[in-house]
């Protein structure tokens, strides 16, 4: 990278502090974000940003998942496999919070983190955009899912999807494809 692109980075990020301001609360943290702050951290532009936030979004069927993998042996209480997989993970609530982690593993229906969500995720619904680099194509692909913990009342690091946004939910499936299912 050039001195030139680090010096402009960096500005942008001295002119986004004032727009991001951590939070501590105990061993938690969270950021405030705006568009900007999201869009420079994540490498995402504001249109896809908008895109994937308006588009049309597909609620999860369970149903449809349950029949689906209906006989799988190895789910357990679960609704779909679990693949073992490693993917950044930001997820935005309306009040303007954001929690940064990755994931441990993940399904059609949700997610394991590796943290356990800040307390001010857990009685609300919010976005989990989901970042991984295509094999095919070694493109950055993003997929946002609405979501909600699961579990608690206080803490978790689970996340349950409950709508897609565009062929998210086509492109986290064609992730799945070679991988094997872990038992849990």
């Amino acid at each position: 990278m050039s001195m030139n692109a680090i010096s402009a980075k960096l500005a942008l990020l001295e002119a986004d502090s004032s727009s991001r301001r951590k939070r501590r609360r105990g061993s938690e943290e969270t950021s405030s974000y705006t568009d900007a702050s999201i869009t420079f951290i994540e490498g995402i532009s504001a249109a896809e940003l908008r895109s994937l936030r308006e588009g049309p979004q597909t609620p999860i069927d369970l149903n449809a998942l349950k029949k689906k993998y209906e006989g799988f042996a190895g789910l357990g209480r679960r609704i779909a496999p679990r693949f073992s997989l490693n993917l950044q993970v930001v997820i935005m609530n309306n009040r303007g919070a954001s929690f940064r982690t990755e994931s441990l593993n993940i399904s059609e229906s949700g997610a394991l983190l590796k943290d356990m969500l800040p307390t001010n995720f857990m009685d609300t619904s919010f976005e989990v955009l989901i970042t991984y680099n295509c094999p095919e194509t070694k493109k950055q692909q993003r997929l946002m899912f609405t979501g909600e913990a699961v579990g608690g009342p206080l803490r978790s690091s689970r996340v349950s999807f409950k709508s897609s946004a565009n062929k998210t939910a086509e492109l986290l499936q064609g992730l799945f494809v070679d991988l094997t299912p872990i038992a849990i």
